[in-house]
């Protein structure tokens, strides 16, 4: 479970020129000290208020206007800030430290109320620590009534009046929670709560409870429909052959589901072939046309070149003849006008070189014309096959396996269907038979009321034994007085001194034992991991002689060693606890730095006056 340390409390105001009221806490040991009339006892009364209270703190001079009470506690590392206005019985919840809350910080609103429907402060402080549904006997028949954090505030938060009271540290003195309050402590010491007992009933209860139900179950066995011509046996026995039978036909489902599966991906296998085949089919008649037209323009220039080589031939014959242009005679041609048979041969073999070059081209194209054709030819075969195969398998799946399916899928449907009613009817005559073994039992009830013996609800002096052992050596430590032995009253569930109980002591040594009681109580829970929050209160546990106080003698005045040694050991605080000490006296200057030591002076030219910040002077 986690423990809550007290981090820091707050008390604001809406009234712009009242500075907030501000107490910043530590874990392990704390100390508000300063005369009265500081605002102590308010600090007191606005925790006690703020983790679920019913009563606001009272309204002193100095706290007029001051209306909203915020407390950021820590719980599992992480920081949680309460607030709760004086005005109002609701608080709000945030997820964080009180210093990082804004306007924007998203909070959740918890009822006041100890029996609101919605989620209450109880409840949430509980689910702090992790002490959510747990229960406590209530009275001596064993109802219990659910754990709330209001009955575990009497052992965290201690005033100065309640600690010197003459009865139990466990004890509010409300009689009517009397029993709770055992069964509280009995639960932090033990770890068990009574969720579980058996709730004792009066026995005109238990008569009354008795013939009613004979009374119902009578209406109610004599209302059940059931066929009387069928055994539950032939019941079970009808029921194993539908068992079989639907495990027969979910093995052929399971099969034509395979099956049907198998051919699915056949299918796409031969649709993803005919779509690729079909893509390829496209690809190669592209380069095909490209092909060919790529042939036509070889022959285009094998018939260019043979017109060249032509013009050649012609050409060599126009030297023999009169020049068309002047008309000489071949004999008087000028050098310009005539083209020798050199240039004319030379031409006439590059025509030939190309032609030869471009006719080696127009082979090897023809070749890959062929070869494309018949790639084409193999893809368009390939395509039709597939298409073949895709529709061969579409009809099989159609006609064939989806309707078996739907047959047998129709079939188990009403299979289950029989099942269901079968086990309905078998259920009922086995509702019928265990009826009938209730009716036995309250007849029995009737003429003779079974019993039920009252839980153990206050702490046993056996389990009480480490306890007592813890508090005898926190008095020792504190110098406490002819000590003796400390053991535990099972009658009055307190400690006794000696041969004394703690409740005939006098006020001031009711107080301080009364302090060690509940501080020794949160170290045996922390070190035994029990429940508890972790942290207490202490309102004036150092109650000192006064000699104007009639009813107080001075043998029962705390000496100065005890003053002493209270605050020095309280310093080294097992890890995992924190106790706040309220008093009026301060402590010894010796030990103040090694605790969260917050002093009040009652006159801000000495320090801080109290809790409520003086007021600014007027300039």
């Amino acid at each position: 479970m986690n423990r809550l340390t007290l981090k820091k409390l707050v008390f604001t105001s809406d009234i712009p020129e009242k500075k907030p009221a501000v107490v910043d806490f530590r874990p392990g040991f704390n100390v508000i000290s300063g005369p009265s009339d500081t605002g102590k006892t308010l600090i007191f009364e606005c925790l006690n208020y703020i983790l679920g209270g019913t009563n606001p703190p009272k309204d002193p001079p100095e706290a007029k206007g001051y209306t909203n009470l915020f407390l950021t506690v820590t719980a599992g590392g992480a920081d949680f800030t309460l607030e709760r206005s004086v005005l109002s019985h609701d608080m709000k919840v945030y997820q964080t430290d009180f210093d990082s809350i804004t306007a924007e910080t998203e909070n959740t609103v918890l009822s006041g109320s100890a029996i609101a429907k919605k989620e209450n402060i109880s409840h949430y402080l509980l689910d702090l620590v992790g002490l959510t549904e747990k229960r406590l006997k209530r009275n001596d028949h064993n109802e219990t009534v659910s754990l709330t954090f209001n009955i575990l505030r009497n052992l965290l938060l201690v005033n100065e009046i309640k600690i010197q009271e003459n009865i139990s540290p466990i004890f509010t003195g409300e009689a009517t929670a009397k029993t709770q309050e055992k069964a509280l402590f009995r639960f932090m010491l033990t770890g068990i709560d009574y969720s579980g007992i058996i709730v004792q009933q009066r026995p005109e209860i238990r008569k009354a409870d008795a013939a009613a139900r004979i009374n119902l179950l009578q209406q109610l066995i004599g209302g059940v429909d059931v066929k009387k011509d069928t055994t539950k046996e032939e019941l079970e026995e009808q029921l194993e052959k539908l068992n079989l039978t639907i495990e027969g036909d979910t093995n052929k489902i399971f099969q034509n589901q395979k099956e049907m599966e198998d051919l699915r991906e056949e299918r796409k296998a031969a649709y993803d072939t005919a779509i690729g085949a079909e893509s390829k089919i496209d690809q190669l008649t592209e380069i095909l046309s490209r092909f060919t037209l790529l042939a036509q323009h070889y022959q285009t220039d094998l018939d260019r070149l043979d017109a060249i080589i032509e013009t050649g031939n012609g050409l060599s014959l126009a030297n023999d003849v009169n020049c068309p242009v002047c008309g000489s005679e071949p004999a008087y041609h000028q050098p310009e006008c005539v083209i020798s048979e050199k240039e004319i041969s030379e031409i006439k073999a590059s025509c030939e070189r190309e032609k030869k070059k471009i006719n080696s081209q127009k082979n090897d194209l023809a070749k890959t014309i062929a070869q494309v054709s018949t790639e084409l030819g193999d893809f368009v075969k390939l395509k039709e096959l597939n298409e073949a195969e895709y529709k061969r398998i579409d009809g099989v799946v159609g006609k064939q396996l989806e309707p078996q399916l739907s047959v047998l899928r129709n079939n188990l449907r009403q299979l289950f269907e029989t099942k269901k009613n079968v086990e309905i009817m078998i259920g009922t005559m086995e509702q019928i038979k265990v009826m009938e073994d209730l009716k036995i039992t309250a007849e029995k009830d009737l003429k003779n009321p079974p019993k039920t013996a009252p839980a153990i609800t206050g702490l046993q002096a056996s389990e009480a034994g480490e306890l007592m052992k813890i508090i005898e050596k926190t008095l020792t430590d504190w110098a406490y007085p002819n000590l003796g032995r400390v053991a535990f009253s099972e009658v009055n569930q307190d400690i006794i001194i000696g041969d004394k109980n703690r409740s005939e002591q006098g006020k001031g040594y009711r107080a301080i034992t009364h302090a060690a009681f509940i501080i020794s109580l949160m170290e045996f829970c922390v070190s035994k991991k029990m429940p508890h929050p972790g942290f207490v209160v202490l309102d004036s546990p150092l109650v000192t002689y006064r000699g104007a106080d009639k009813n107080v003698t001075k043998n029962e005045a705390i000496t100065d060693d005890m003053k002493e040694k209270f605050y020095t050991k309280l310093c080294d605080l097992p890890q995992g606890m924190q106790v706040i000490v309220l008093e009026n006296d301060d402590p010894p200057a010796a030990v103040t730095s090694k605790m969260n030591y917050i002093p009040f002076t009652k006159d801000a030219a000495l320090g801080r006056a109290g809790f409520i910040p003086a007021p600014e002077p007027i300039a």
